[in-house]
């Protein structure tokens, strides 16, 4: 009603203007077009015009919402949409016929709505993309949560306790070996990767120089060993500090680039075994990992010390060196000389070490209390979260979870995967298990094939390519983190020598996780798109391309397929709306309603080739020569879009899929005053006036035909007493006998009505008029209000008519004397009565809306307060007709 009352509007009424103007919308009523609302507008019910059933309206609804998308893929599509659905289907309908005695013919308004149709032929790859994406998401989720959904092959039910146990125990070895922090015997990870470049170099020159210093000036007669040794210890001693200073600056410079590369290596094993292993387990192996970095922090320390302990030897170890074989003197190159050199390359090493092993405790205790523990922290809390949500009936944000609907690798898809009853697919649903497992058995490679949907579901978690891209470490050695953590903020060391960027303070970890399953249904759709992998080859397939590889006996079969869907789409792409087609033939005499216009997307084939002879035959009707043609050529897309849409806009009586569905309700509940309240309880967003299926002028007419009918006694109430409320009549001069009296929709729309409140219960109650115009094919019931309507319009020689001559047309009924007067009265003295009834029902009308407006009270504000201000204005047309009237006209 108000996008029929919206489209025949001339401008919007005051409430509207004022609501438009409040929201900032102004200009959008003064853009020089008529009309309030929408101005294009399609009806999609869930029967086509061609009768075929498409299914439950949902189903309608997602086939057109996909089959739009071509819209913005295909600008041929868009454009032959604007050019004939909208400018021929609507724009040219202000030119059609409308015989419902509605709509101002005289003005360039269009009718109100038309529908159209659409279907498609696909590859199906959107379907399977959601499918595979749905599949390894739970993968991922089931992965991450052992034990929860753990099934042993074997039958065995250990508990969830046990199962954990086993798998760290079993995987414990390979994590420490794998996490750069093994300080088992012999395995010495931190200590051996902090070791600076060249360390064994710098100790051999600072002993070289040390001795050469100390035995310079010997000269051949030499010196005693205790001499040199002594000058060694003091020349080794004034050099040492700087040396282990220098040292201690490449010390820094190393640990500095190992640690932070150990943050994204540990990150990215975590992310490995969590997603392998789950995160229970993970989260134990870290725990594990932790303690025996507590340990080895220990035991490093304890070598530290006793590298100190071995410097306190020094001394004793150069003087026997230099004192061997008892000689008193030694010269310069002397071998004992050569002995004591490199024993003072060996300590100062020993010196080196001591001091990288001090760094090396503390840095493992910092990554075991600020990076290990948080990351411990982080996965047993979001095991918890992550299992929380997977149980839930809701997202975190309201939705409903949709974890619980994706489907489980191997099974056939559910239901909502299945081709829609306008869904021409080319793979077929049932094939997509296997469509999955063949292309990632290719895309992991034949190292993983046996595994390969593991693989999938682990490289999709952590953010990885799932083939060899993937790996932990590349080409040269290169490391590939990942992105299943959030640092906020990432580890930093408490040692301010070994933070890698300036002006940053020491920092304890913190990370976050996704712990929303449909969250990984996305990591799952970028992991499978990867356009360098089988599967995001398939994925992104081009309908083209599928048409023209593969060998002659597969593309044979291929285009044969395509041909017969393609065929099956043009049928069932008719109008999505059930059409009344004898009601609009008496609505719009002229037009062929079951007439339509077709719009198709590119098809992928060329002009002059077989597979294009092989369309143009088999589409047979639906072929046009000189439209056809267009539709081929080349593409990207992976789907062919068949639309049909009305040849031109209708009354929206004549939508069969509108008003049937209307008449069958008002049918049950219009016995009972609380039916046919609730039956139209907050149906409407606009203004009374708005929402009256009756062009403005019309609307006009027909109140001044109500005004004047009930004076001149042509418009009658009854009261059937039956719970109904009164039923109005009106009196038609074109009727015949006793069918002259016809009435108006009985029961009226919404509560039964009394006086002021009966004329806008009557208007509104049209709606009710047109659907049953449309149950009962034909016009008939909206014949009261054309009565009304046309007396509205020719109001002028009807008052004339009783004025002066007191006398009706045709055998009508005498007028009321109370409010008209009586036919052997002076014209003055009936001037006299009508113009004292006006005047009176005009003020009653006043003194009502001026107690609504005079409320605070916003229910009180009824229909005929809504329409007052029409109601009012024609009050004084009519009146200054009357008053206006020239009586001594000449009588015909």
């Amino acid at each position: 009603m108000e996008i029929t009352s919206g489209i025949w509007r001339e401008n919007a009424s005051a409430g509207t203007q004022s609501l438009y103007q409040g929201g900032g919308l102004g200009k959008a009523l003064n853009s020089g077009m008529p009309g309030v609302g929408s101005w294009y507008n399609y009806v999609i019910g869930a029967t086509n015009s061609a009768g075929d059933f498409i299914g439950t309206m949902d189903a309608a609804y997602r086939a057109t919402g996909e089959s739009l998308t071509s819209f913005i893929t295909d600008e041929s599509v868009s454009t032959a949409f604007f050019n004939f659905f909208l400018i021929n289907t609507f724009n040219n309908s202000s030119k059609i016929t409308d015989t419902s005695g509605l709509k101002n013919q005289d003005l360039m308004l269009g009718l109100p709505m038309a529908s159209f149709g659409s279907s498609r032929v696909a590859l199906g790859m959107e379907a399977f993309g959601e499918y595979a994406e749905e599949v390894v998401a739970r993968g991922i989720v089931e992965s991450f949560l052992f034990p929860q959904f753990h099934r042993d092959p074997s039958g065995r039910q250990d508990p969830p306790a046990v199962l954990v146990n086993r798998r760290v125990e079993d995987s414990w070895k390979e994590f420490l070996e794998s996490s750069g922090l093994n300080e088992r015997n012999p395995a010495n990870d931190v200590c051996d990767a902090i070791n600076p470049p060249d360390v064994r170099g710098r100790c051999e020159s600072l002993a070289a120089g040390v001795i050469n210093k100390a035995t310079a000036g010997i000269g051949t007669k030499g010196a005693s060993p205790q001499d040199i040794a002594s000058k060694v210890l003091a020349r080794y001693v004034a050099e040492q500090t700087e040396f282990l200073e220098r040292d201690r600056v490449e010390l820094h410079v190393a640990t500095r680039s190992w640690a932070r590369a150990i943050e994204p290596r540990l990150l990215r094993l975590v992310a490995d075994r969590s997603a392998r292993l789950g995160l229970s387990v993970t989260a134990d192996l870290i725990a594990k990992l932790r303690s025996e970095c507590e340990f080895g922090a220990f035991q490093i320390r304890g070598e530290a010390q006793g590298f100190r302990n071995q410097l306190d030897q020094l001394a004793g170890d150069l003087r026997a060196d230099l004192g061997r074989g008892g000689l008193s003197s030694l010269q310069p190159g002397h071998q004992n000389i050569k002995t004591a050199q490199s024993h003072l390359a060996e300590f100062s090493g020993v010196a080196a070490a001591a001091q990288r092993y001090e760094v090396a405790a503390d840095l493992i205790d910092d990554i075991a209390h600020n990076l290990l523990a948080p990351l411990e922290q982080c996965l047993r809390e979001s095991r918890s979260t992550l299992l929380e949500r997977a149980d839930a009936d809701k997202t975190s944000d309201g939705r409903p979870n949709p974890w619980h609907a994706y489907p489980t690798r191997g099974i056939q898809p559910p239901q909502r995967f299945q081709a829609g009853p306008t869904d021409f697919l080319l793979i077929a649903p049932n094939d997509y298990p296997a469509k999955l497992e063949q292309r990632g058995r290719e895309s992991v490679g034949a190292g993983a094939s046996d595994q390969w949907f593991e693989r999938i579901c682990d490289r999709a978690a952590i953010g990885t390519p799932i083939d060899e891209r993937g790996n932990e470490f590349g080409p040269g050695g290169s490391f590939r983190p990942t992105t299943l953590f959030e640092r906020i903020p990432g580890w930093m060391p408490q040692d301010a020598a070994l933070r890698w960027e300036e002006g940053l303070s020491a920092q304890r970890g913190r990370y976050l996780m996704p712990c929303e399953p449909d969250l990984y249904a996305k990591r799952a759709r970028v992991a499978l798109e990867d356009s360098e992998t089988a599967l995001g080859k398939f994925i992104g397939e081009t309908l083209q391309r599928y048409l023209e590889t593969g060998d002659a006996s597969e593309q044979a079969k291929r285009q044969q397929v395509f041909v017969d869907k393609l065929k099956q789409a043009f049928s069932k792409s008719a109008p999505l709306a059930k059409i009344n087609h004898t009601l609009a033939s008496l609505l719009h005499r002229g037009i062929d309603s079951s007439a339509t216009h077709k719009t198709v997307s590119t098809i992928p084939v060329l002009a002059g080739t077989p597979l294009y002879s092989a369309i143009e035959n088999a589409l047979g009707g639906h072929w046009d020569a000189d439209r056809s043609p267009g539709w081929f050529g080349v593409t990207t897309a992976s789907q062919v879009d068949v639309f049909q849409a009305s040849g031109s806009a209708m009354h929206s009586m004549v939508f069969a899929s509108l008003m049937d569905p209307i008449h069958v309700r008002w049918q049950e509940i219009k016995s009972t005053p609380d039916g046919r309240q609730a039956f139209w309880e907050l149906r409407r967003s606009r203004p009374l006036q708005e929402a009256i299926p009756m062009a403005d002028g019309k609307q006009r007419a027909f109140i001044r035909g109500w005004i004047v009918s009930g004076w001149l006694g042509l418009r009658r109430n009854e009261d059937a007493r039956n719970g109904w409320g009164q039923k109005i009549e009106v009196w038609d001069q074109a009727g015949v006998g006793s069918s002259k009296w016809i009435g108006f929709p009985y029961p009226l729309l919404g509560f039964a009505a009394e006086g002021r409140q009966m004329l806008p219960t009557v208007l509104k109650s049209l709606g009710l008029a047109m659907v049953e115009a449309n149950a009962t094919t034909k016009l008939d019931p909206l014949r009261p209000y054309n009565v009304l309507v046309e007396l509205g319009e020719d109001c002028e020689s009807i008052i004339r008519d009783w004025l002066v001559s007191g006398r009706t047309s045709g055998g009508a009924p005498t007028p009321i004397a109370l409010s008209a007067g009586t036919p052997d009265q002076q014209p003055e003295q009936r001037r006299e009565i009508v113009l004292n009834g006006l005047e009176g029902a005009m003020r009653g009308y006043r003194e009502h809306w001026d107690a609504v407006e005079g409320s605070r009270e916003p229910f009180v504000r009824d229909p005929s307060w809504e329409l007052r201000e029409i109601t009012i204005s024609e009050y004084e047309r009519v009146l200054t007709l009357v008053k206006d009237l020239e009586l001594n006209a000449v009588q015909y």
